[in-house]
């Protein structure tokens, strides 16, 4: 007597293959997401480095001076921005042969996955570089607390 062979229906792993889709898009959209809608014309490189406890970010701004940049530091998200302008003169006085420099507004968004101290973050500029520390913040959620256990005596 031959068995039937029962066959695996092809509904589930369609239901699995739809909802790993579904999945996937929303991790995209996201993504998508993740940085705010600040745009530049440029965008400065920029080292981001830990030491002793504090954030420290270098971003290379040559040419701008203190009025021409904007830093803002709230809760996890650091942003620098500012502008490089045309240096002052006629127009039609010059003819570029190489123009590499960028010049217009630019946007720096940085997150971070730790909280920071806004309130003592500071910020310096010298030699074309933009230096900004951020102390970090301890985190009071999830810090472990040692209860002491007491030995009760009792009569028996």
């Amino acid at each position: 007597m031959m068995r039937a062979r029962h066959k695996p229906s092809p509904v589930p792993s369609l239901a699995l293959l739809q909802r790993g889709a579904r999945e996937a898009l929303a991790r995209l959209a996201e993504l998508g997401r993740a940085e705010p809608e600040l745009t530049g014309e440029w965008c400065p490189d920029a080292d981001v480095y830990e030491c002793d406890g504090t954030i420290v970010v270098v971003v290379e701004v040559p040419g701008l001076s203190p009025q021409n940049l904007k830093v803002v530091c709230k809760e996890r998200v650091l942003v620098v921005s500012g502008e490089r302008q045309e240096a002052p003169g006629e127009p039609g006085e010059r003819a570029f042969l190489c123009l590499e420099r960028p010049r217009g507004r630019f946007v720096r968004v940085l997150r971070f996955e730790m909280p920071l101290d806004s309130a003592g973050a500071r910020a310096r500029l010298g030699g074309g570089l933009l230096t900004v520390t951020m102390p970090q913040l301890r985190e009071r959620r999830g810090r472990e607390i040692v209860i002491e256990v007491e030995n009760e005596e009792g009569g028996a």
